[in-house]
This record gives structure tokens, sequence and C-alpha cells, in this order.
């Protein structure tokens, strides 16, 4: 995904072909796949979520109340969560809506988001200017993780899946890690 659409390469990068014409010139932020569905991508932009498979791709932002979106993570089992500038909104597999899941979130610029794999309804979400906030009902109630946080904008979100799990911020003034999920 670039500032130019989204691109493919068959050959390890020798040489890329665009994949999406809807797509085109469009500034992709993120792109994950889903790992439920056979080669189907999610796209963020900032004229909202688009979803497709090689070249077919179409719109998927209802519901979506702000459609400068920054960021999207995929659940294994298929939900979508994009982290928008008007806070963190929910898609279910099957749903063609999206749900706002705001309950908590004091910040609503959400720069970043990761999953827990292990745990799909943990979420963090990094803001512009409110630091991380962790979730682990599936968006129903966030709460503010930034004890020893020295940088409350939050750029970036790794959560890994060794044991003993670790979380990264990548923050305007460096990288942080919490071997405690946030706490």
């Amino acid at each position: 995904g670039t500032d130019q659409g989204i691109f493919y390469s068959a050959d390890k990068g020798t040489s890329w072909k665009p994949v999406a014409p809807l797509l085109k010139g469009r500034n992709i932020r993120a792109l994950v796949f889903d790992p439920g569905s056979s080669g189907l991508l999610y796209a963020a932009t900032d004229q909202g979520v688009f979803q497709g498979k090689g070249v077919v791709w179409r719109r998927a932002s209802h519901g979506l109340t702000n459609k400068d979106i920054r960021a999207l993570v995929v659940s294994p089992a298929g939900k979508v969560y994009a982290g928008t500038f008007g806070g963190v909104f929910k898609k279910e597999q099957k749903g063609s809506s999206w749900t706002p899941i705001n309950s908590g979130l004091k910040d609503k610029q959400v720069r970043a988001l990761a999953i827990d794999a292990g745990s799909p309804d943990t979420l963090y979400a990094g803001t512009a200017s409110g630091g991380v906030f962790k979730t682990t009902d599936g968006g129903k109630r966030w709460k503010g993780m930034n004890r020893w946080l020295l940088s409350s904008g939050v750029l970036s979100l790794v959560v890994t899946s060794d044991w003993p799990q670790e979380l990264y911020a990548g923050t305007v003034s460096g990288v942080f890690k919490s071997t405690n999920g946030g706490e």
C-alpha cells in the first residue's frame, strides 16, 4: 500500500503492478488480510475503508462517521476494527456496517491499533494526544494505559505473540515497551 494505491509483486519485488484500479492515486494508510476469508484484503484510506480481492474492490465504509481511517486490524474470527480520527469502529465478519465502540476512549483521534492474537477481544488503541487505551471486551469499555509512558502521541503499536507477551508503542518521543499488557 502506497500513497498512489495498492501494488503487487509476483517476483519477490523485482517488479510491481497496480492491483486495484478503484484505489489508484489513493493514500493507503493500512492494508490487512482477513484470515477467515481467502485473499480478502481491507485498505484504510483518508476516504474510508475499501475491501477487495485481486482487481475487484468496493467501498466498505457504511456506518463510519469519520472517513479518515488511520489503522485497521482483523481478529482471527474476521472482526474488522478501524481506527479513525472519530474513534474506533467494528465490523462483524458477516456484517456490512460499522459500529462505534468508544466507551471510555477519551481521545478519539486513533492513529494505531493492535490486537492480541491469543485473546482477540483484547485490543490496544494509540491516540494522537491521549496515549494508549486497552479493551479486553472487544471495545465495549476502554481504559487508559499510560503509566510510565512518557509521550501521549502514539504513532504505532505492536503486540508480540511470544511469551512473555510484549506491547510496543512507537511515540513521538521514542519506542516504549510493556511486558504486562500496558499496566
